[in-house]
């Protein structure tokens, strides 16, 4: 199975950005992920054990590197003399100052921030400058933003300070995460920020604290203005004794957890202790938790087989997304309202989900009678390469039972229009004896007395989640 492995390389990301009349470059010491994917036979629990290791992650946005960066200069209608048409010079008060924003949308909404770092370069005025960082009260764009349009819109208290004492170098600033938080969380909007830098008060302007830096459209990436951010996310379900109640549960905690084996606890504080379960985070809108898996070429969990109504679990020491048949904890005491069906056929494993009425656990579903979901039969031929069914009747979704031909998940059919001889079925947990079918394919699609696409005794595996 694909194994996702998150290293990360430390390096400086220099980023360069134009304040008031001064050039500014930021620089960021980066730990930004480099994923590499690679084929590795071990279960999806190491899988998501390594996946907690990236639960602790340091992202670098920098304009070239990663992700979106706007900066530009704020410079008020004076001229001092001596200023050259390439320097800009940050100020206090009524004089020049910077904006300059990052893009977190790459990082998860629930994310703790731990530490944010602003990266700048300096260029070649520096003049033992102390530069403040502010967030920014209003919205801009780099390519309209002035110092009157902006007009000073910063907040009153800083979020990072910095002494900017050597030309030509790279320099950093810690902001307080606070600020940097709540740009990920949505509380506050994220304007970016306003950078100023302290000046010696008139009429004695000879000793300017000043600093220049570099842009994010500077030549040379690395000069650019980069913000490193490290933050962690939710490890709910990663243990036993922080078991979730579902994948669902793990889900919305954390959007952007990885699909693999988790934790799980329907229960809570009852009698059933926490079990693992596949957790399926990305496929139709994630937040699946499995219950079963069942192979088409055996009997384990054909239609009348006892497995599907009784308490007894089977191969629980298989939990993963995986060709091992099982019937995990979560079949008899995980409740949902929701059921997803995977089949794999030819290689390829194809989706069906449908909404089905509140349920204490899938063996107490398949204890009682039969409930249609809907779902058409275009829609369940689908889930084979080349699915086949007789044209009548199309009992579907679960405990499909009629004539001949029965289903657990999935749809039975029948050539004549009624639906007391069925021959033919595509689903999980099926039986289908007559017509040249084979009794014996539990998974997959049988047909045979005039269906619509030839006869069939195609075996698939299956897969069948909740939430």
């Amino acid at each position: 199975m694909n194994q996702l492995r998150t290293r990360f390389s430390a390096r400086f990301a220099h980023v360069t950005l134009a304040i008031g009349a001064v050039s500014i470059g930021l620089v960021g010491a980066g730990c930004a992920p480099e994923v590499e994917v690679d084929s590795a036979d071990e279960s999806d629990e190491g899988l998501v054990a390594e996946a907690q290791q990236e639960l602790s992650t340091c992202v670098t946005i920098q304009r070239g590197t990663f992700g979106t960066v706007e900066d530009t200069s704020l410079v008020p209608s004076i001229t001092y003399p001596g200023w050259g048409g390439d320097q800009v010079k940050i100020y206090t008060g009524c004089c020049n100052e910077a904006l300059v924003k990052f893009d977190l949308s790459s990082i998860p909404t629930n994310a703790t921030v731990t530490s944010a770092t602003l990266g700048l370069h300096s260029s070649d005025w520096v003049y033992n400058a102390t530069v403040f960082a502010r967030y920014s009260l209003s919205s801009w764009a780099e390519s309209t933003a002035s110092f009157a349009s902006f007009n000073q819109q910063a907040n009153s208290q800083t979020m990072g300070s910095m002494v900017a004492s050597t030309a030509m170098a790279a320099h950093t600033m810690a902001l307080t995460p606070a600020a940097v938080q709540g740009w990920i969380s949505g509380s506050l909007p994220n304007h970016g920020m306003v950078l100023e830098a302290m000046i010696s008060q008139a009429p004695d302007y000879s000793v300017w604290q000043q600093a220049s830096f570099d842009s994010s459209d500077a030549t040379t990436v690395a000069d650019r203005p980069a913000l490193t951010v490290c933050y962690t996310t939710s490890t709910l379900g990663t243990t036993a004794g922080n078991a979730a109640t579902s994948c669902n549960a793990i889900k919305t905690d954390s959007a952007s957890a990885a699909s693999g084996v988790y934790w799980i606890d329907p229960d809570g504080t009852g009698s059933v202790a926490a079990f693992q379960a596949y957790c399926d985070m990305t496929t139709n809108g994630g937040g699946w938790t499995l219950i079963m898996k069942a192979n088409g070429n055996n009997t384990t969990f054909t239609y009348s087989a006892a497995a599907w109504t009784d308490t007894a679990t089977y191969n629980t020491g298989y939990p993963g997304f995986d060709t091992n048949e099982a019937k995990l904890m979560s079949f008899n005491t995980m409740p949902f309202s929701s059921m997803m069906v995977g089949m794999t056929d030819a290689g390829v494993t194809r989706y069906l989900n449908f909404s089905i009425s509140a349920q204490t656990s899938a063996r107490s579903l398949f204890a009682g009678g039969h409930i249609a979901s809907g779902v058409n039969r275009t829609t369940w031929k689908a889930l084979m390469t080349s699915g086949s069914l007789q044209p009548y009747c199309n009992l579907e979704s679960i405990n499909s039972s009629a004539g001949y031909s029965s289903v657990r998940i999935g749809i039975s059919s029948n050539q004549e229009n009624d639906c007391g001889s069925n021959d033919s079925f595509i689903g999980i947990g099926g039986t289908s004896g007559v017509c040249g079918n084979n009794p014996n394919i539990s998974v997959g699609n049988v047909a045979g007395c005039g269906p619509d696409n030839g006869d069939r005794n195609t075996a698939a595996f299956g897969y069948v989640f909740v939430k």
